[in-house]
């Protein structure tokens, strides 16, 4: 898992790379073409400079025959040619301005990229939030296992306590032991007495001693109950503190069993989630470097493009202008053509008549010089 965390990063930060590439390219595209239709559109204004300096030197140089009609008529459609041309650049012009469309179309694309990169970025440091409290966590959990740890050093030390007691409890049995071995001798004592009693005896002596034997042996069985009441209870409650404390040990070794293997296991997880922080951070420095670049070249591409922009709208706004200069041209031309037309239509009529009559009059002398060459 963290492993395709990882690689999904890296796929991120190459995907943020490839988009910054893609909006450099198609910036400098844009600026291409861009340079493109202005050439093309110096090269269309060229020609209708000349064609203008070709109509004034027709103004300043016009015969006046029918020669001159004809050359009129020639450049009339020049000037027709010339009107497709700037027809043909007003088509360019409405397809440049939906190329500049796409490209803010593109544009767009591009930032709407950008968002989906910083919510991918906004998730990223959600996760690291997300490591950063679970170390937190494995560090109260370390701080857990040291204060159970202080503890059993605690509990390991009343057990050696408890061992000096058993060793005390060892002397007490030796101690026990010894008094046995003196009630063993009393006894032999006792019988030794009874012995001697059975033997012929005064009477005054025998009962002197027995009566000092039995207040001895009073006396030795009173501090020997003592003794032993004593030993039994300490004894006894020795063996419930041994037994205690032994099941306390037990607990807490197979406490501490525990604890180290969760230990070691919470030790990996934080060795493998401090790597995985180390990647994020150095994921999170990668992304912004790479989102500050894309954004310097983003505002970079903006600009030109608001640039590229005002200069192209300042082009079409002067064709425009010389597209309408050139249409008031045609139409005084136009007119001017039509007032012309008329003045040799009704040239044309006079001549016709004048013809008529010459003709008639041609004819009127072939007569008389026929009728005077009859005679």
């Amino acid at each position: 898992g963290n492993t395709a965390n990882i690689t999904q990063e890296i796929v991120n930060v190459s995907a943020v790379n490839i988009t910054q590439e893609i909006v450099n390219v198609s910036a400098v595209n844009i600026t291409q073409d861009l340079i493109e239709d202005n050439q093309e559109e110096y090269k269309i204004m060229q020609e209708l400079n000349n064609t203008k300096e070709i109509k004034d030197e027709d103004k300043i140089d016009e015969p006046h025959v029918v020669d001159h009609e004809v050359s009129e008529c020639k450049h009339e459609k020049e000037y027709l040619d010339k009107m497709n041309l700037i027809n043909q650049l007003n088509e360019v012009i409405v397809s440049k301005n939906e190329e500049i469309a796409c490209k803010d179309e593109d544009l767009n694309q591009i930032k709407e990229k950008i968002s989906q990169k910083e919510t991918e970025y906004d998730t990223l440091m959600q996760d690291y939030n997300r490591k950063d409290q679970e170390i937190a966590e494995m560090k109260l959990k370390l701080e857990e296992y040291e204060k159970f740890k202080y503890n059993c050093t605690q509990k390991e030390a009343e057990l050696e306590n408890l061992k000096i007691k058993c060793e005390d409890y060892d002397v007490l049995k030796r101690n026990y032991e010894e008094k046995q071995l003196e009630n063993v001798q009393l006894t032999k004592k006792y019988e030794d007495a009874v012995k001697r009693a059975t033997t012929p005896i005064s009477p005054a002596k025998k009962t002197e001693e027995l009566d000092f034997y039995k207040n001895q042996l009073a006396i030795k069985e009173t501090e020997f109950e003592e003794i032993m009441k004593n030993y039994t209870e300490l004894l006894e409650m020795q063996v419930a503190k041994y037994a205690t404390l032994n099941e306390e040990c037990c607990t807490a070794k197979k406490h501490l069993a525990n604890l180290e293997i969760a230990f070691t296991d919470v030790h990996q997880k934080y060795e493998r989630s401090k790597a995985i922080v180390e990647g994020y951070k150095t994921n999170e420095e990668k992304l912004n470097s790479t989102l500050l670049m894309y954004q310097a070249t983003l505002g970079k591409c903006e600009e030109k493009m608001r640039m590229l922009q005002q200069n192209h709208q300042i082009e079409n706004e002067r064709l425009q202008k010389q597209l309408d200069q050139a249409k008031e041209d045609y139409a005084s031309k136009i007119t001017k053509y039509t007032s012309k037309i008329k003045h040799l239509e009704i040239k044309t009529s006079s001549l016709t008549n004048a013809l008529e009559q010459k003709t008639k009059e041609c004819q009127d002398l072939t007569k008389l010089c026929e009728e005077v060459t009859d005679k």
